[in-house]
Order: structure tokens, then sequence, then C-alpha cells
């Protein structure tokens, strides 16, 4: 009998305050934010590997990082293949993209309020 993987996984994308676009989608067991404290740990002990340059520079610049979960719950599989869907979206203009002008003014107003 084969071992199936039951495992429960969620996307989350990555932006700073400079404009609130997301930058990374990523695939973890854990929520965004935790990915993210991993991350910055990363970062902080020089990784260069990707997003971990991009962060640098942003922090450097002055810029906050924050995380946000965009689906969560997600067989690995299926999140395999939802994460290539939401890495396109990043490459779409604004005014045509998920992640476009909409989900940015939502997330500053987000995260403004923290």
């Amino acid at each position: 009998m084969s071992s199936v993987n039951k495992e429960k996984v969620n996307l989350y994308c990555l932006f700073s305050s400079e404009d609130f676009k997301p930058f990374f989608i990523g695939i973890s067991e854990n929520s965004g934010n935790l990915e993210l404290i991993q991350i910055l740990s990363e970062v902080f002990e020089g990784s260069k590997k990707n997003p971990h340059a991009k962060i640098r520079k942003f922090l450097t610049l002055g810029y906050e990082i924050y995380a946000h979960d965009l689906q969560t719950g997600l067989d690995r599989k299926i999140a395999k293949e939802e994460v290539k869907f939401w890495q396109s979206e990043l490459t779409k203009p604004s005014n045509h993209s998920l992640l476009g002008d909409d989900f940015q003014d939502s997330m500053q107003k987000k995260f403004s309020q923290i």
C-alpha cells in the first residue's frame, strides 16, 4: 500500500511597505507570518537565496516586510499547481492582476492600522 502525504500547506505572499506589491509567493506548512519570521532570521544570518536579497534591500531602504496568506489548508500537490497561478499574477499589469491595485490598496489599509 502506498503512503499518501495528507499534509496540508499554505500559500503566502511577501510584500513591502514601499508599494504593498507582492514580490514573492511561497508554500509553507506554517502561516505566512511564521514563515516570514524564519525568512527574516535567515536574512539576518546573511542568506542570499530568494527572496532574502530582495528583503535585505527593502530593509536597508527602511521599508517593512509583511506576509499575507493567500490560500490555506491545501494538499501539497494542489499547492504546487496553485503557486504557479499566483506567480503568474505577479507578472500581470496591476489593473489585470488579483495581486494588483485593489489587493495592494487593501493590504496598505490593513497594515497601516498596525
